[in-house]
């Protein structure tokens, strides 16, 4: 699943957003939160995993 949209980054700009859920084959997901800047390039600014518990 993608969300992607425009919000405040660390400094309180707006930037553009996306946040990108993939599921792993040993039923893992992980979360991977980027950020555009002016330029368009992407740069990852939180990269989570998550497992059952």
């Amino acid at each position: 699943m993608i969300l992607e949209g425009i919000g405040p980054d660390a400094s309180g700009a707006q930037a553009k957003q996306r946040i990108t859920w993939t599921p792993n084959a040993d039923g893992s997901v992980r979360q991977l939160w980027e950020t555009a800047d002016a330029k368009g390039v992407w740069t990852a600014v939180f990269d989570g995993h998550y497992t059952r518990k």
